[in-house]
């Protein structure tokens, strides 16, 4: 079916021509508008015909021109058929660790489901702090490196009186990839899958600048996160001694310097987009 919506422009084109060159040439005297808009996978075509009331060449239907205009039929149906047809999601899920492999490196005790419900649970949260610009809400969330660069990226939004919009977050799926453990830190890989609607607007005109508000993408991510296990949380900021308030992330209300201290909890510490698809 891919390579019939490939080469469809051509066989319209020929059937087409045959169509007129089978038809008997006698003038009508009323107009004929058509709109055809087509989806070629992905792009968009829209066909305008006016033949105005100047007229246009019919006749009677010879049996060829039938079959021609019953094979059209055909194709538009089947082309139809396919587009609204739903089939069910599967994900390939490439470099997917076994549980064997996971319970060896993790312990028996390591919840695979619960960690899966953590990595799209932050993910969101995070998500959701990007769009509103609150990201130091989940600062706690974020390693250094990660906060900063959200940080640079949500200044150079604002400069622009930007905002990416981030709506209809639903997960699709999670998996582990890969697991290392260096001492007392423990770095686990993970694809993730979510859906969403994913766009740019001005922040004053709520214009749509880039993006489709009305348009689900699925993103395919791979995800880092990292926890220390066997520490002892520090009480005092290491920059000028001064007593640290709880929490994993605090600011020093002394020396005005964040901390970020150890932590058991899973901290994202790289994200990268693997793959993205337009869901419809």
């Amino acid at each position: 079916m891919k390579k019939i919506k490939n080469k469809l422009p051509i066989i319209m084109l020929i059937i087409t021509s045959i169509l007129i060159l089978v038809s008997l040439p006698v003038k009508a005297d009323s107009g004929f508008d058509s709109d055809f808009d087509f989806d070629f996978g992905g792009s968009d075509f829209d066909y305008d015909y006016d033949y105005g009331s100047g007229g246009v060449i019919v006749g009677p239907m010879s049996s060829v021109t039938t079959i021609i205009i019953i094979i059209i039929i055909i194709v538009f149906i089947i082309m139809a058929v396919n587009k609204n047809k739903t089939t069910n999601i599967t994900y390939d899920e490439e470099g997917k660790l076994s549980d064997d492999d996971i319970y060896s490196k993790l312990g028996n005790d390591f919840n695979y489901e619960a960690f899966k419900h953590l990595v799209f649970d932050n993910y969101k949260k995070i998500q959701i702090a990007w769009m509103d610009n609150e990201i130091e809400s989940v600062r706690s969330l974020l390693s250094d490196t990660m906060f900063n660069t959200y940080k640079t990226q949500l200044l150079t939004l604002s400069n622009k009186n930007q905002k990416n919009m981030m709506e209809d977050i639903n997960y699709g799926t999670a998996y582990i990839t890969g697991i290392k453990k260096k001492g007392e830190t423990e770095e686990i890989e993970v694809t993730l899958i979510v859906t969403c609607r994913d766009y740019i607007i001005d922040t004053t005109s709520k214009e749509v600048l880039r993006g489709d508000s009305n348009r689900v993408n699925r993103y395919y991510y791979k995800l880092t996160f990292e926890r220390t296990s066997d520490i002892e949380d520090s009480k005092f900021c290491p920059n000028c001694g001064a007593p640290l308030p709880k929490g994993n992330s605090a600011k020093c209300e002394y020396c005005r310097g964040v901390i970020i201290k150890k932590t058991d909890d899973y901290i994202l510490t790289d994200k990268k987009m693997i793959k993205q698809e337009i869901v419809r």
